[in-house]
């Protein structure tokens, strides 16, 4: 799996954090913190990179599925 922290931001704008901390390992807490820049995106777990990127990639598939 890849990281994308492109698609991490775009995560982190197009969800709230109680949803992302729904599907990631990651407290709905530290997610504000990494969408505030109190927390530094590039110091991030490589597990909780991973799993942001998938969910990221999950929505924007189903955002071109719903549109189509």
């Amino acid at each position: 799996m890849k990281i994308d922290i492109d698609k991490i931001k775009w995560l982190f704008d197009n969800s709230t954090s109680y949803q992302i901390s729904k599907r990631c390992a990651i407290s709905a807490q530290s997610v504000d913190r990494y969408k505030h820049g109190q927390y530094d995106l590039l110091n991030m777990k490589l597990k909780t990179a991973i799993e942001l990127t998938e969910f990221a990639n999950q929505l924007m598939k189903d955002q071109k599925a719903s549109l189509s």
